[in-house]
């Protein structure tokens, strides 16, 4: 009987832990967990009840996955499971709605010198919009079920916002209307490597999933480089504003397509730097962090 419940639970999560949309959604919010545990613990038991009204809570789409995981673990897969709902529950109509996916974004046009293009965006809705709703809905949010809702879509936006192509898409003449943040721009990771969106390629930056995010995270909340006095944006960027435009849209240009010589497209797509994954996981996995921490700061204030 486990293991065809097992089977099933493979079958209705065939990407969980495999992309940034798992893993790295996952990563941060063990950041989250294991942040809260030394600094607010009180904190992880209100939104582990807040998430007990959950439609998902008693059901196969969080059961099954946490079947294996004890203790502390279940916890912590608890607060994981719910940082992906509005990624997993995008096949259910009644679950996510129209608009919905909009929340996911917030593109900030990136015209790199020399083009002769005129960027446009944000649209509405977008995540810094629902991420600034949210942080107030959720202190007085009277139906249980929506609250938990709630408190999902928060933890995933902030978290979202924090990978740059989120946040921001490439104008220029071969993306004349934007890029939709890398979607559209193409490149070969490595030579002799099938070429694939730029998008996809941040993906699959993070890897993750419930039972090996936790080692992860506690391996980078215990790396010199991410001790709260070398994160210097955390008291320098405090609103979801900031953390946008000063960090995921700067990264965007600098990093992520490399003022604008990260440009290719399906037919002539761009090989990468050799140096680029270094850069991009070099940034990549502060992002992460930072979004951790945030999540648990904004959680700790929004629930006291």
């Amino acid at each position: 009987m486990r293991s065809l419940r097992l089977l099933i639970a493979l079958l209705l999560f065939p990407l969980l832990g495999f992309a940034w949309s798992g893993g790295g959604h996952y990563t941060s919010t063990a950041v989250t967990y294991l942040y809260l545990k030394k600094n607010s613990p009180a904190t992880i038991n209100k939104v582990l009840e807040i998430l007990k009204y959950h439609p998902w809570y008693n059901g196969k789409r969080w059961n099954y996955p946490m079947e294996e995981l004890i203790g502390e673990n279940r916890k912590m897969g608890l607060f994981l499971l719910a940082s992906m709902y509005p990624d997993d529950a995008k096949d259910s109509a009644v679950l996510v709605g129209p608009g919905m996916t909009e929340w996911h974004f917030d593109y900030y046009p990136f015209v790199p010198a020399g083009n002769a293009v005129t960027g446009t965006g944000p649209a509405k809705p977008n995540a810094e919009d629902k991420i600034t709703e949210l942080l107030q809905k959720i202190k007085t949010e009277p139906n249980g079920k929506q609250r938990a809702i709630d408190l999902c879509w928060l933890i995933h936006l902030i978290e979202d916002v924090h990978q740059p192509l989120h946040v921001s898409s490439l104008f220029d003449k071969a993306h004349p209307t934007g890029d939709v943040g890398g979607t559209q721009t193409w490149v070969i990771p490595m030579p002799h490597q099938q070429a694939q969106t730029l998008h996809s390629y941040w993906d699959g930056l993070i890897m993750g999933s419930l039972k090996l995010s936790g080692n992860y995270a506690k391996n980078l909340l215990a790396d010199p480089k991410y001790q709260l006095d070398k994160l210097p944006e955390l008291k320098k960027n405090t609103t979801p504003n900031a953390w946008i435009k000063n960090e995921g849209v700067l990264a965007a240009r600098e990093v992520v397509y490399i003022d604008g010589r990260i440009n290719g497209t399906k037919k002539s797509p761009t090989e990468v730097p050799q140096s680029y994954y270094g850069s991009c996981m070099t940034y990549a996995e502060r992002s992460i962090v930072l979004a951790g921490i945030r999540v648990a700061n904004e959680l700790s204030k929004a629930l006291k």
